[in-house]
């Protein structure tokens, strides 16, 4: 059974700084704590750590993740593996509206495997989406100055 997880935030800044960070998956651990780390291994590829902590429970996710759309108004990550062993699908799609003074990024996390972290997987990640948007704010706003 697949989860399918929505999220918006409200950035204060341009859609085109917000599009370069969102790009670019090295830059969510400073921004999305549950992503431990991503190391772009090229051509929009990246190795990635999912870190969660539930209680006294915490777990670990590694997934091999290709960008699969890159515009200037949205992008797309896709699990893609490379051991020929059958995974898990995941899938994050981040897209940006802008008005004159924000810009709103709504993202989508599908995760189609079994729940790898026990508890609530969802209420995790929809704490993180929620969480993002300042931190997202702060990150642009500390490149800028």
């Amino acid at each position: 059974m697949a989860i399918e997880l929505h999220g918006s935030s409200v950035v204060k800044s341009t859609p085109s700084a917000v599009y370069e960070i969102l790009r670019d998956l090295s830059t969510y651990p400073q921004w999305v704590h549950i992503v431990e780390s991503a190391v772009e291994e090229g051509s929009g590829v990246y190795d990635v750590t999912l870190r969660a902590t539930i209680g006294p429970f915490a777990r670990s996710k590694r997934l091999r993740m290709r960008r699969v759309l890159d515009e200037a108004d949205a992008v797309e990550f896709v699990r893609e593996e490379l051991d020929g062993k059958r995974h898990a699908h995941w899938q994050y799609r981040a897209s940006i509206c802008a008005d004159e003074m924000t810009t709103v990024v709504n993202a989508t996390l599908v995760y189609g495997g079994a729940l790898w972290i026990p508890g609530s997987f969802d209420r995790v990640i929809a704490d993180q989406i929620d969480q993002a948007g300042s931190r997202l704010d702060a990150l642009i706003d500390a490149r800028e100055h």
